[in-house]
């Protein structure tokens, strides 16, 4: 957005919106404007990013309340995952519309700017502990500027960075913290895992969906310390979310010779990544461990009725009247609190 407030000469407050795109993403959005642009100076801001590279396009849609953060409900993802072997596509074009869960990473994005190092969570923790000589190195590293030096960096950080800038680095700390966490509950509780750190961070996924399920005994969220321009607060993150997903079609891909492409299409949940879910998603496929929720439809059994601890769900949804709920086979002869007008539909 900085480059609307320069072209525009409006402050950073005068520009709202309610998420962070992917920088790498084709990605749609709508942003507020709390004064009037008349047309010409929209086409003139679209002509000068069309020629350089941010690729920005501005198109008026009309007059509402105004974008905040928070607002988001979700985001909708078609991608198309390219260079795949014939097997790999086959295992894709298999998907029609099944429900997966998946483990709820921060992913890489949170850490670093493409084509620079990841380390924009320790420049959070820098500021935190007011390091300012340190903070300023990992800025310049992290690509955030072009300013070879400044005589005073903590004048700097405390007056002319962006105060939503801060906060983002500060959560990204954040959220180093709870993925390390998240790390440590699956090392603990889930028998066999894979390690990935293809990205420059090191994750541990599930191999099947059964396994992310398990996690599902420890709780449903972990905390985190989330900062804003005001301060900072305790909230949660989900462990596991869940979305389903649909292969649109796989085809020979014209990038990389003697190679498949799959295309699919599913919704995430807001401040849930689509490249954690596509990585584990691919790694669930690698190993069968694909997993569809939806079985079939019995009534509730006599042990899940009338007990004393609680249980959420992924997927609560009604069909013909009746509510239904999709959960995990290891619920069977547990001790869970269930509203008797529920059905099971299907245990996995």
């Amino acid at each position: 957005m900085e480059c609307m407030s320069s072209f525009f000469a409006l402050s950073s407050s005068q520009i709202t919106y309610c998420g962070l795109k992917d920088e790498e993403g084709i990605t749609t959005q709508e942003v507020s404007i709390k004064v009037h642009i008349p047309d010409e100076a929209l086409e003139r801001f679209n002509a000068t990013m069309y020629a350089s590279s941010a690729y920005i396009e501005l198109t008026y849609i009309g007059q509402s309340n105004s974008q905040e953060i928070g607002k988001l409900l979700g985001n909708a993802f078609t991608v198309t995952l390219r260079n795949l072997s014939g097997d790999d596509a086959e295992a894709f074009s298999e998907i029609h519309k099944r429900d997966y869960a998946f483990l709820n990473y921060y992913d890489y994005q949170r850490f670093g700017i493409p084509g620079y190092p990841q380390v924009t969570h320790l420049l959070g923790k820098a500021l935190l502990d007011q390091d300012y000589q340190r903070a300023f190195k990992l800025y310049r590293l992290s690509g955030n500027t072009k300013i070879d030096s400044v005589k005073d960096p903590e004048k700097f950080f405390t007056s002319d960075v962006d105060a939503r800038k801060l906060s983002f680095f500060k959560n990204a700390y954040s959220s180093s913290i709870w993925n390390n966490e998240l790390m440590y509950l699956v090392q603990r509780n889930v028998p066999n895992t894979v390690i990935d750190d293809s990205t420059g961070i090191t994750y541990r996924f599930c191999k099947n969906l059964k396994d992310v399920l398990l996690l599902l005994r420890q709780g449903d969220n972990l905390p985190y310390l989330k900062y804003d321009v005001q301060g900072s607060h305790q909230s949660e993150r989900s462990l596991i979310t869940h979305t389903r997903v649909e292969c649109l079609n796989t085809s020979d891909d014209e990038r990389h010779a003697n190679c498949k492409n799959a295309t699919v299409t599913f919704i995430l949940p807001s401040g849930c990544y689509a490249t954690t879910f596509i990585r584990q998603l691919c790694t669930c496929l690698m190993h069968q461990g694909t997993y569809p929720f939806v079985c079939c439809t019995r009534k509730l059994p006599d042990e899940l009725t009338n007990c004393n601890l609680s249980c959420s769900f992924h997927s609560i949804q009604a069909i013909n009247g009746s509510i239904i709920a999709i959960v995990p086979s290891w619920i069977k002869g547990k001790c869970f609190r269930l509203p008797e007008s529920l059905l099971v539909l299907g245990f996995v």
